[in-house]
């Protein structure tokens, strides 16, 4: 932090509380896999950054490889369903004095 002193919201509390904050705030979308992605403090603004990414139902068309095309028939065995789930990123900010909520963002 910028006075040199030391967050009083422990790391594992800032988890917790970013996890909570997350699923309150994206109960209304649909998401699945939720996963930790990141967590740092951030000095100068004296906060936690608590980064979660998760599936969403949106999906984006699949390319098939060149060499899967060259390969004919055995190809066709071995490609997938022509789509892929989009993977999102939140990231969930709190203050690292009392674990009150800042902000949400994309990131």
């Amino acid at each position: 932090m910028a006075d040199g002193t030391s967050p009083t919201l422990s790391p594992k509390e800032a988890i917790a509380l970013g996890m909570q904050y997350f699923f309150e705030l994206m109960e209304c979308q649909p998401t699945s896999r939720v996963l930790l992605e990141g967590l740092s403090l951030d000095g100068t603004k004296g906060n936690w950054v608590v980064t979660f990414g998760f599936d969403s139902e949106r999906s984006v068309p699949v390319r098939s490889s060149p060499l899967l095309s060259q390969l004919g028939a055995l190809a066709a065995s071995l490609q997938t369903p022509g789509v892929e789930i989009v993977r999102e990123f939140r990231s969930v900010h709190l203050s690292s004095e009392d674990g009150k909520f800042v902000k949400m963002e994309h990131a």
